[in-house]
């Protein structure tokens, strides 16, 4: 499993607003401290990652797989068929584009195979179409796959790492609430205040724990 950069958020504080006076000057007891990182290894968080990760892993090798399966395609159907499966939301109208594409690869899959079986000579027309098709093989193994999979990987790694944020903004969500129980009106990562005799790692801990 690759490793992923943790807290890519970078979210370092809130304001909870929450158990101060209007009148009440902001001061060193009502600010605390939360080690994030702590909080976040000890939470779901972490597992919860790497699941979507392996599932975000699996589905682009389905969609490599797929890609393979069409190699005797022309390498503008290739590029068309690879935008389409990464859309998330196809329309009706694309899906029948998928198909379409499918459907033609799978003749030529078929046609080629007949090619390489037949025990007659081909003709002339027919030895020019596997010709092309055995080219459109190697145009899609040697320059169009590994572009593709840097591509997939990419966006499934930023995907992962939305998903990562997603969960630190959680993390803080419950950070508030705590604070909020503590009359606490700000609270900071650790790393990012010089003091503060205010630390609520544990207690937010402990709120993760009930939760479960």
């Amino acid at each position: 499993m690759r490793a992923k950069q943790l807290f890519s958020a970078g979210v370092l504080g809130i304001s909870v607003l929450a158990g101060v006076g209007g009148g009440e000057a902001l001061s060193a007891k009502n600010i605390a401290c939360v080690d994030m990182k702590q909080v976040y290894d000890t939470s779901p968080a972490p597992a919860l990652v790497d699941q979507q990760d392996k599932q975000l892993i699996v589905q682009m090798r389905d969609k490599e797989l797929k890609l393979t399966q069409l190699k005797y395609l022309d390498t503008q159907d290739i590029i068309s068929y690879y935008k389409l499966i990464m859309n998330p939301a196809p329309t009706p109208d694309q899906l029948k584009q998928i198909a379409a594409l499918e459907q033609k690869g799978n003749q030529r899959t078929t046609q080629m195979s007949a090619y390489l079986n037949s025990q007659a000579p081909l003709s002339i027309s027919d030895k020019t179409l596997e010709t092309q098709y055995q080219d459109n093989s190697q145009q899609l193994e040697v320059n169009i796959l590994p572009q593709i999979d840097k591509d997939m990987r990419a966006q499934e790694n930023q995907q992962v790492l939305q998903f990562q944020d997603d969960q630190m903004k959680s993390l803080w969500k419950i950070v508030g609430d705590v604070a909020k129980q503590h009359h606490v009106s700000e609270v900071w990562d650790q790393k990012s205040l010089i003091y503060s005799d205010e630390d609520i790692t544990k207690d937010v801990i402990q709120y993760i724990k009930k939760q479960k």
